[in-house]
Order: C-alpha cells, then sequence, then structure tokens
C-alpha cells in the first residue's frame, strides 16, 4: 500500500467518525423513537405477509396435495420479439447446449457440440 492510499485511507476513516459524531449530536429523541417505530411496522407488516402467503400455500398443498409433475409448456412460436422467423433444428426442452446463430434472415437453434467456453471467446 503506497503512502497516498495510507492517506486517503485514514481521510476516509476520519470522515466516518466525523459524520457519526454530527449525526449524534444532531439528532433527537423524538427522531430515534420515530425510526424505532418505523423500522417495527415496517418489520411487522412484512412479518405479517409472508405468514399469509405461507398460510396461503400450505392451504394450496391441503387442498390439491403434493405436485407430480412438471408441467409441460408448448412452445409454438414461429416468431420472436423483433419479428424474426425462427427455426429450431433441435428439441429446445432437452438440449444440454444450445447455439444461437442468424442463416438468412432467420433466427436459428442447434445443438452446440463444442463446449461452451470454446469458440465463443475471440482470439487475441
Amino acid at each position: 500500500m503506497t503512502w497516498r492510499q495510507r492517506i486517503f485511507l485514514c481521510f476516509l476513516w476520519l470522515s466516518f467518525v466525523g459524520l457519526w459524531y454530527r449525526v449524534y449530536w444532531v439528532t433527537t429523541a423524538p427522531d430515534v423513537t420515530n425510526a424505532i417505530t418505523y423500522l417495527s411496522s415496517v418489520i411487522s407488516s412484512y412479518s405479517i405477509l409472508v405468514t399469509i402467503w405461507i398460510l396461503h400455500n400450505i392451504a394450496i398443498f391441503k387442498r390439491k396435495g403434493p405436485r407430480t409433475n412438471v408441467r409441460m409448456l408448448q412452445f409454438t412460436m414461429t416468431h420472436d420479439q423483433l419479428r424474426s422467423y425462427i427455426s429450431a433444428r433441435t428439441d429446445l426442452k432437452t438440449a444440454q447446449a444450445i447455439a444461437v446463430s442468424i442463416v438468412d434472415g432467420r433466427k436459428t437453434f442447434s445443438e452446440q457440440v463444442t463446449q461452451p467456453t470454446e469458440g465463443i471467446l475471440a482470439p487475441s
């Protein structure tokens, strides 16, 4: 650590202590009680909300039982958000690595055979 870094670090610590000293003298008792009341009410509200959410999920579990499988969503999209045509040459649900490329203006998804980091990095 250079001497400039040490001086800067000492300046930061002195500023930290000085500002907390200022907070100590500027803060009044009503400020502290208002802050404690506000924080207590926020924590209590959040705790009540989380408890209600947990009880809601438990009620759903009791009504429907445990999940037995994952919902299957059908992917029938032919165009992306930019209205480019999508051509999928692999099963997008089961492929481990997918390469996305644009060929003749079509976004093409194909299974990537190489390792995910190979071929991505530019030569230096």
